[in-house]
């Protein structure tokens, strides 16, 4: 299996009340896209930002780390999993969701 060549690192979680995913953004509120997302170089800034994302279980649940690259458009993600969380569910939900939808719309 090939290595991530991802030269940064974002903090990724799932929204508690709808289960989309969200980035972290610098302030540590959450972005919903992530082109939205802070980004940091540093694996010892990397795990405080994380430790600090468990603190917010009412939020967000099971926060982690990811490599990314950084492009002209922000951070993108170097491995399939990723790429594909980024885009949203890949399978239609059962019920319309107006909150998700209007958070991806913005």
């Amino acid at each position: 299996m090939a290595r991530s060549r991802g030269t940064h690192f974002v903090i990724t979680a799932n929204r508690t009340d709808d289960g989309s995913a969200v980035y972290m953004r610098i302030d540590g509120s959450w972005a919903p896209r992530l082109r939205e997302a802070w980004a940091t170089a540093s694996d010892a800034v990397r795990d405080a930002a994380v430790a600090r994302a468990r603190t917010q279980e009412r939020v967000v649940c099971d926060p982690y780390s990811f490599k990314v690259v950084i492009g002209p458009e922000g951070p993108r993600a170097t491995n399939v999993r990723e790429q594909i969380r980024g885009v949203g569910p890949t399978s239609p939900l059962r019920r319309p969701d107006p909150a998700l939808a209007t958070r991806l719309s913005a």
